[in-house]
């Protein structure tokens, strides 16, 4: 009997619904989704679902910004790798989110391979030892 490999449970988080359908679309067959639409919706999932093998954030939100949610993130569940996405790439608040600790900056428009090997490479073990 085949057995399918368990899929890692991804956080992501825009308040953009066509990007997470997009999102969704494209990782579903390697990863379990759960969906976020603002930081604060997010910070929620964090504290009340187990298994969340990453979070990938927006940098522009409504109610919270993505640094700020990084930022929650790391002290509410900092063994979660964090990953940024923009469209709208600001220097300074790229470093702002490298000194809070996340994998990876991707820029919009998201490229498909991209985005799944930045996923594969945060729930693997080889980010417990970075």
């Amino acid at each position: 009997m085949l057995v399918e490999p368990r899929r890692k449970l991804i956080l992501i988080v825009d308040d953009e619904v066509n990007v997470i359908h997009a999102l969704n679309r494209v990782l579903y067959r390697d990863f379990k989704i759960i969906v976020a639409v603002n930081g604060r919706h997010a910070l929620d999932v964090l504290a009340n679902v187990e298994g969340i093998a990453a979070l990938m954030t927006e940098l522009k939100m409504p109610f919270m910004d993505g640094i700020q949610l990084l930022t929650a993130a790391k002290s509410a569940r900092p063994r979660v790798p964090r990953i940024l996405f923009t469209g709208e790439p600001d220097r300074r608040q790229i470093d702002e989110a490298l000194g809070v600790g996340v994998l990876g900056v991707l820029y919009k428009p998201l490229d498909a391979v991209e985005v799944g090997q930045f996923l594969r490479l945060a729930v693997s073990d080889h980010w417990d030892k970075m």
